[in-house]
């Protein structure tokens, strides 16, 4: 017995002595790590390209776009590879630059490859108009035109399609996948309760048709925008709307040479005869090169000077979940909490805006969220801008606001709660030969199990905390857009909206672009006539924050696992921590020899 204790005491000393060794290594290699970072980094600040005059300002959308970017610059521990990414309002500050800069002459639009929405394009093209003011000139190109791009590409003064290249123009359509059928095959049986006959995001799992209901919204969500996109298309290019109707219904565009022939495009070139258009515009010689700028290159060269009014822009992009720390494409509510508790308690800051791009989320999530907007609007105006989508938990923390924006092509509305699990008793029974017995004190003491059926008792309690929630919805609506909640009521029921259709019911107060929210803040603060300066939110990462998060993100994970698998102590106390709260469960785990 005593020679077993002394071999385990043994071998508890080599494994933390092993362990003692692997974090040596580990915090040696971080530093080491973050001394090359750092010297990349500054090498490549060295080396920001300086606008030179007749500089073009070069516009590509081939990866997806943010609306903010916390991350100036994304790192790659093990290949030091730096990619900027691109963000929405980046791109706005870009052109708005542009437009006043002396040495920028024009725009070229690289449309390959385009990752964009349409109401991103939207936003994109209506700063595009603006600089259009100056004079200066606007060149699109491509290979192949989807319809968010050319929808785009009409800003231009050219547009110009590679010879053999294509342009696609057929109308717009959705698809949604049903999974009813599926469930049924698996024996899982969907648990599904909602509020409002339009709330179709719980469709997919209880049939395996699109309702009519769900037909309707969708249809005349899709022809409010095909309308959008007809008339613009229409007034830049000159084209009646039955032709334009005509060409999609007929796929009359298959070439080149058909794009040319409709009055699509101004001419067949390659990129690089483009070059040669775009030089000769410039004065410049065959052999000259085009001096082109990036977003990032303009970006670096902005300075923005403080002023003692501020207008803070919260950009607020993802599902809306419970959380207390930022997180790309969510929108956590602790932290966004604190971040427009911040704003309002801020002396200097007169207004907020609050960008949303967010189809909804946890119901919960929004309501800490909605809070928070309503105490700080006790002290400063709050208008909100609505992105691509602003729908259902979006809306709810939109609805305290002093006044809504949307972008035309905005979705929005989708007042409506629903509440969905799955019971997988049946599938793990007859397919998998697993039976799930239970020992409990009360009738429904395993309320909301995955693995028995629901009681009727238990649904009662889900549908009462729905048309709770429901109810909520509609009195923080109501009193928001200063409506009867009757009212509210029949324009709810879950129902998506067009942003047209949602200024028409008064669901928002106008149609129009992020900086025109951010006038509307500075209007109603009062200091529409004043200089102010634009504080976007949450704050942008310096290099040395986004080294020191992500090294010590990856290497505690490769620290942790080590310990993890080879430290009985750890393992226990990693347990005790997971514990928070009341637990019906023994302290500690008996291990059988």
């Amino acid at each position: 017995m005593a020679k077993q204790k002394q071999n385990k005491g043994t071998s508890f000393i080599k494994i933390f002595l092993a362990t003692l060794t692997a974090l040596i290594v580990f915090w040696f290699l971080l530093g080491f790590l973050w001394i090359i970072a750092l010297t990349v980094s500054l090498a490549s600040q060295k080396t920001t390209k300086p606008i030179t005059p007749k500089s073009v300002l070069y516009l590509r959308f081939d990866r997806p776009i943010t609306e903010h970017n916390v991350k100036d610059i994304n790192i790659d521990i093990f290949n030091l590879k730096q990619n900027a990414p691109l963000a929405l309002d980046d791109i706005i500050k870009a052109i708005k630059y542009a437009k006043t800069n002396k040495n920028i002459a024009g725009i070229f639009l690289d449309l390959d490859y385009s990752l964009l929405s349409i109401a991103q394009a939207d936003e994109i093209r209506n700063a595009l108009l603006d600089f259009k003011k100056s004079g200066k000139f606007i060149i699109a190109h491509s290979d192949l035109y989807l319809q968010t791009p050319y929808y785009l590409s009409t800003v231009a003064d050219k547009i110009f399609i590679t010879p053999t290249g294509s342009l696609l123009w057929k109308g717009l359509s959705i698809q949604l996948t049903y999974y009813k059928s599926a469930l049924d095959k698996l024996d899982i049986q969907p648990i599904i309760i909602r509020h409002g006959k339009y709330k179709s995001a719980v469709e997919p799992f209880m049939q395996d048709t699109m309702s009519n209901a769900n037909k309707e919204q969708l249809s005349k969500l899709l022809q409010a925008f095909w309308k959008q996109i007809l008339d613009t298309v229409s007034n830049t290019r000159k084209i009646d709307i039955e032709t334009l109707n005509s060409i999609a219904d007929s796929l009359s565009i298959a070439t080149d040479n058909d794009a040319l022939k409709y009055k699509f495009i101004d001419a067949i070139k390659t990129k690089l005869q483009v070059y040669d258009y775009i030089k000769k515009s410039l004065n410049l010689k065959p052999s000259e090169k085009i001096h082109f700028v990036s977003v990032k290159d303009i970006i670096e060269q902005i300075t923005s000077k403080s002023e003692k009014n501020k207008i803070a822009v919260i950009f607020a992009e993802g599902d809306i979940t419970p959380g207390k720390k930022y997180k790309i494409k969510k929108i956590t509510e602790q932290y966004y909490a604190q971040l427009i508790r911040k704003a309002a308690s801020d002396s200097n800051i007169k207004a907020i805006v609050l960008r949303i791009n967010s189809p909804g989320g946890s119901a919960l999530a929004s309501e800490v969220i909605y809070q928070e907007l309503l105490k700080a609007k006790q002290n400063k105006p709050i208008v909100i801008s609505m992105g691509q989508y602003t729908a259902s938990g979006g809306y709810y923390i939109s609805s305290p606001a002093d006044f809504i924006i949307a972008e035309p092509f905005t979705i929005t509305g989708s007042i409506g709660v629903f509440g969905l699990y799955f019971n997988f008793s049946k599938t793990l029974s007859d397919n998998l030969g697993i039976t799930i017995n239970t020992v409990k004190t009360n009738p429904n003491a395993d309320a909301m199990s995955l693995l028995h059926k629901p009681s009727y008792a238990e649904k009662q309690f889900i549908k009462k905390q729905i048309e709770n929630i429901y109810q909520t919805f509609l009195e923080h609506v109501a009193k928001g857009r200063n409506k009867s909640i009757s009212y509210i009521d029949s324009i709810a029921q879950g129902r998506v909206w067009s942003a047209q259709d949602a200024l028409n019911l008064g669901l928002v107060d106008q149609l129009g672009t992020l900086q025109d929210a951010i006038t509307k803040a500075a209007n109603i603060a009062g200091i529409g006539n004043k200089k102010y300066q634009i504080i976007a939110l949450p704050k942008k990462q310096n290099f040395l924050d986004i080294l020191n998060t992500e090294l010590n993100q990856q290497f505690t994970a490769i620290a942790e696992n080590l310990l993890h698998n080879n430290n009985p102590i750890y393992q226990t106390w990693q347990k005790i921590k997971q514990r928070q709260g009341i637990q019906a469960r023994m302290f500690y785990d008996i291990e059988i020899q």
